[in-house]
């Protein structure tokens, strides 16, 4: 059941030959193996012996060393394996067995059987389907998901219609500096405090409902409208291309942070932090002179960020109705008390 060579080493043959050329070069020759870890069966050692002697037998030179590798079995929950003591009865027989003229040293290699029952690490799980822990996974995908619609449709459809086109690369590259870094640190909530409980199988595995789908497109579709219904108005209300550039980087920069802390449903820690500082940062690109013509960029005026905290509530909104979505029928699968 233990093929010696099927993991790593030499074929008997090619072992033979490598301790016939290794003998006239080293000082000390050792012939090892590894039949596998957590072996469970104490004889596998004996017939690995037996293997390594027909090895050194076809060599015909002098071994000073047979390591018998490590691998011996621990204690895993509902199964305890024989003790130590009978695979060491075991190698000792098979080292016996050998039958050598000058019999080699035999080394052994029981760290992890010496040390596996020292340390245990504990976790709490969160929430299971099938063999997934992905409750943090589906909140980042949906942050990305109602930042990037209404990124990638406001952009194709301005310049659709006979607008100028509304971002320019300096303005994607700042974009996605703040969304990428919100999706990996904003969404790594701790555990709960509460008793943990066995969830129900649910059946086959999908990342989203469809109901998780519907609500999650929706949003984006109705964000994205209003991301190009801002830009329309205030291009034709006499405001500036750059101007309204502006206000529509903010309103989406400003967005990204409302939709985190929403699906989050964070008041401190970084599902808080990370967004607020980068609607603080990109406010402050706008209003620095040094640095606001360098990424095209123009200060809002006081109505416009009126209008970009009130929309922000309608995102956050958003991301809440989709959030819920997702907690729906995990809290009805979770038995009482959970």
């Amino acid at each position: 059941a233990y093929e010696l060579a099927g993991k790593f080493g030499a074929p008997p043959a090619e072992a033979a030959a490598l301790l016939r050329a290794a003998r006239g070069r080293a000082r000390t020759l050792g012939l090892c193996f590894h039949v596998g870890s957590q072996c469970e069966d104490p004889q596998a050692w004996t017939r690995a012996l037996a293997l390594a002697g027909e090895v050194i037998a076809q060599a015909g030179v002098a071994i000073d060393v047979v390591d018998v590798g490590g691998g011996f079995p621990v204690a895993y929950p509902n199964r305890t394996p024989r003790g130590l003591d009978d695979f060491m009865a075991a190698i000792r027989d098979g080292a016996a067995a050998l039958g050598l003229a000058n019999a080699p040293r035999l080394w052994a290699e029981p760290g992890r059987a010496l040390v596996a029952a020292g340390t245990s690490v504990v976790v709490q799980v969160q929430r299971v389907r099938g063999r997934q822990l992905f409750v943090n996974l589906q909140l980042a995908f949906i942050f990305l998901l109602l930042v990037h619609l209404p990124l990638v449709l406001s952009a194709a459809a301005v310049p659709i219609l006979n607008n100028p086109i509304l971002f320019l690369p300096v303005h994607i590259v700042l974009l996605e500096l703040f969304i990428h870094p919100t999706a990996m640190l904003a969404f790594q909530q701790s555990p709960g405090l509460h008793e943990l409980k066995p969830i129900p199988r649910e059946g086959p595995t999908h990342f989203f409902s469809q109901r998780t789908w519907l609500r999650v497109t929706g949003a984006g579709l109705l964000l994205a409208a209003m991301l190009v219904g801002t830009f329309e108005q205030a291009t034709q209300g006499g405001a500036s291309v750059e101007h309204a550039r502006s206000l529509v980087l903010i309103m989406l920069t400003v967005w990204s942070a409302a939709i985190a802390i929403g699906l989050n449903q964070a008041t401190r820690g970084a599902g808080l932090v990370v967004p607020v500082v980068a609607s603080l940062v990109i406010a402050a690109l706008a209003h620095l002179p040094w640095i606001s013509a360098f990424v095209h960029l123009e200060p809002l005026h006081l109505a416009d960020w009126m209008l970009v905290i009130a929309t922000s509530f309608v995102a956050a909104g958003f991301a809440s109705y989709a959030r819920a979505s997702l907690y729906a029928k995990a809290v009805s699968a979770v038995p009482a008390g959970a």
